[in-house]
């Protein structure tokens, strides 16, 4: 007489597999979502800081440029336009105080602010619409 096999074991860890293979989907469907969300803000926030550093290097710029014996309002802009254009930074303001720095003398501080909107992605509801960057710089003599 042939020894009969209990089927049982092999039943149970057959049911076992379909129902685990369930509750992994159930967690990839909760899991997915927060996953993306954490993807998505990562990349947001890193654009934003791209933008702060790219405004900050604009009035840098735009600063150095106005200690340049000889330069003007118009120069200083320029140079700023340029490298927004180049960023690809839109909606700036550029605000260059005092405004006839071009007639100031030796020793006076020419300062130079950058504003740019920044109303896009997910960091737009947690933070300012606005990034601003002054730098001053000393203008120097001819």
């Amino acid at each position: 007489m042939k020894p009969t096999r209990n089927r049982e074991p092999a039943r149970r860890k057959a049911i076992a597999s379909v129902s685990r293979r369930g509750a992994a989907l159930i967690e990839f469907a909760l899991a997915f979502p927060v996953v993306l969300l954490v993807v998505f803000a990562t990349v947001d926030v890193c654009n934003r800081i791209y933008l702060q550093q790219a405004i900050k290097i604009m009035a840098y710029e735009g600063a150095r440029v106005s200690t340049i014996p000889g330069a003007t309002t118009a120069d200083v802009t320029q140079q700023i336009e340029e490298m927004a254009a180049n960023r690809s930074v839109r909606n700036l303001q550029i605000a260059v105080s005092p405004s006839d720095f071009e007639n100031s003398s030796f020793g006076t501080f020419v300062s130079v602010e950058v504003q740019a909107d920044t109303t896009q992605g997910l960091t737009s509801f947690f933070t300012t619409n606005r990034c601003v960057a002054t730098v001053s710089m000393m203008k120097e003599s001819e």
